[in-house]
């Protein structure tokens, strides 16, 4: 069952609640009417964060669709934060969608994206972001609004396994770095044993399935503990993840794509 805005800013910790409180007014005096919902997800909202570290992940549901939105004025919402406090410069990651858009996943619609190391941006197809919204139905918190599972319809789980297949290939066809190693990571471990839980989870199987990657998964956990990390800086080290995200991959059972 979701749990109720009220009892969701309770039970958040200390330094997380001094973010959020400030942020979730923004977000209402600037959204206004279009205002639905915002919900916590990730580490946050499955009890991994790390302070200092992790990141700060929302999904903010809308009444109208993207292009109607003032972006600019949400743009200066994620700014009037980092304002507030330093150190959640590059630490947000906010995903503004419509309840249109949740309610009919497979719809090729427009997202609003701010996350580390990308400015605010407009993206999509939504469709693709299947394996998101099955997260965010399972885990994410309500802190304004209904919760997940009233806005989203459930997700079986072999289209939620495709999702992550997807999302494979994806970072198959990437930029390496540290960020695609964990979250490679991350996805086998969903495939293999179906469970979905943090990064450092995920490295600490990985490095027993796959145990010559061990050192790779090793460094890609260390890169993501610095201050702003922005993933592998050597060339070697980013060759090798490459080649670790196309080893997962086939793992999962993807087929190599076909060489151009």
């Amino acid at each position: 069952m979701t749990r109720t805005a009220s009892e969701s800013m309770i039970r958040l910790d200390p330094d997380l609640a001094a973010v959020i409180r400030p942020l979730l007014l923004d977000l209402q005096r600037t959204l206004g009417d279009h205002l639905v919902a915002v919900w916590l997800t990730g580490s946050a909202a499955t009890g991994s964060f790390t302070a200092g570290i992790s990141d700060l992940d929302l999904v903010v549901v809308t009444r109208s669709p993207i292009s109607a939105l003032d972006l600019a004025a949400l743009e200066r919402v994620h700014r009037r934060v980092v304002q507030r406090d330093r150190a959640w410069e590059h630490r947000l990651e906010v995903v503004y969608v419509a309840t249109r858009t949740l309610a009919e996943l497979r719809r090729d619609d427009a997202l609003a994206v701010v996350s580390p190391g990308e400015p605010f941006h407009v993206t999509g197809p939504a469709s693709d972001w299947l394996q998101n919204w099955y997260l965010v139905r399972e885990g994410g918190i309500a802190l304004h609004g209904p919760g997940p599972d009233a806005v989203i319809p459930a997700i079986g789980e072999p289209e939620f396994h495709a999702s992550i297949r997807r999302y494979l290939a994806y970072l198959r066809q990437r930029e390496p770095s540290g960020y695609a190693v964990l979250s490679a990571c991350r996805s086998l471990r969903v495939l293999e044993t179906g469970v979905h839980g943090s990064k450092e989870a995920a490295v600490s199987w990985c490095r027993t399935r796959l145990p010559e990657w061990a050192s790779l998964v090793d460094a890609a956990w260390t890169d993501r503990q610095a201050p702003r990390a922005k993933g592998f800086a050597d060339p070697g080290t980013r060759d090798a993840a490459g080649k670790f995200v196309r080893v997962v991959a086939s793992e999962a059972g993807l087929e190599e794509p076909p060489a151009t």
